[in-house]
């Protein structure tokens, strides 16, 4: 279904489901000692956040306990066009974020997730890397809820800009 109440991050154990938790709430899962666990976190309607859902290891024996600790970062998409320093779009682009990547269509266009706290890294089709974007300073303050439409973002190789204008 999906009902928010039944949105959450699936907890697994060597690729075995356990328990559905949401941000903010714990949960605790019995193993048998004298063993090597995989442990990670599979999104299920998950609600908007930044979620580090890669596998952690862990060998547990008699009388251990594992905490594991994940930080959830509210996000948002966000949908924008590269675009060079004349305005003109760059297709084929590389837009990428602190857990996502797009590819720039042949209008310049993307669709990526973010945080408020994420920070752009753009490349142009050739490999070149450009300068920095900042998504804080893009959304000026804005909290958007789904989505923000940015508008035209210039991919500016690094050299070309940090020169003086």
């Amino acid at each position: 279904s999906d009902d928010a109440r039944d949105s959450g991050y699936r907890i697994r154990v060597n690729s075995q489901p356990f328990d559905r938790i949401k941000p903010g709430y714990t949960s605790a899962v019995g193993v048998a000692p004298y063993d090597e666990y995989e442990i990670d976190l599979e999104p299920e309607n998950a609600p908007p956040f930044e979620v580090d859902t890669a596998i952690q290891k862990v060998t547990l024996y008699p009388g251990n306990v594992a905490y594991f600790s994940y930080e959830a970062v509210s996000s948002f998409a966000m949908f924008g066009q590269m675009v060079d320093d004349a305005g003109d779009p760059i297709a084929n682009g590389r837009v990428k974020s602190d857990n996502d990547l797009s590819l720039t269509d042949e209008q310049g266009f993307f669709l990526i997730t973010v945080s408020p706290e994420t920070t752009l890294e753009m490349r142009l089709p050739d490999g070149q890397i450009c300068a920095d974007h900042r998504v804080s300073n893009l959304i000026k303050g804005h909290r958007p809820d789904k989505l923000l439409k940015i508008g035209a973002i210039k991919c500016l190789p690094s050299a070309a800009a940090e020169k003086p204008k």
